[in-house]
């Protein structure tokens, strides 16, 4: 229970910091981007994918999650249709329950609840840690489709 408490309070405290005024009033305008992302040359279907602004690059972070085709629509934290323009370290991940089935995540559920219960990250940490991330983008100024191609090894 306290981890729970604990990962809540650092989820809750990354989201804060993400929301700042500035943002919503559109201070850092968005432009499309979307793309899609395949594993060992297949698509990957359920992934969260993350745009996380960089440098100089102003603006919140921008999500999609890959439909069965691997294809992805990113949005800013605030719902706006987009990613800023810059450069942005992109983060690729797919949870998996303990028997290696696709992780249902239910609202009502946090996340630290079915990783305690033995879900278990599909994707490198070269791809998926926020620090880490081999993964990069450069959103220029028209948007853009953002392509990767992952490898398990």
């Amino acid at each position: 229970m306290r981890l729970m408490l604990m990962c809540t309070g650092l989820l809750l405290s990354v989201v804060t910091l993400g929301c700042s005024s500035d943002d919503k009033a559109g201070v850092h305008p968005t432009v499309p981007g979307s793309g899609t992302i395949q594993l060992d040359g297949q698509p990957l279907a359920g992934a969260a994918v993350t745009f996380l602004p960089t440098g100089s690059t102003g603006g919140e972070e921008s999500q999609g999650v890959t439909d069965d085709a691997g294809r992805y629509t990113l949005k800013t934290l605030h719902g706006v249709d987009g990613v800023a323009v810059g450069t942005h370290r992109v983060v690729v991940s797919k949870m998996v329950n303990a028997d290696g089935s696709d992780l249902k995540l239910d609202p009502d559920t946090p996340l630290v609840t079915a990783v305690a219960d033995g879900a278990k990250e599909l994707i490198p940490s070269r791809y998926h840690s926020m620090e880490k991330s081999e993964l990069s983008a450069t959103v220029p100024a028209e948007g853009g489709e953002f392509n990767f191609s992952l490898k398990t090894k």
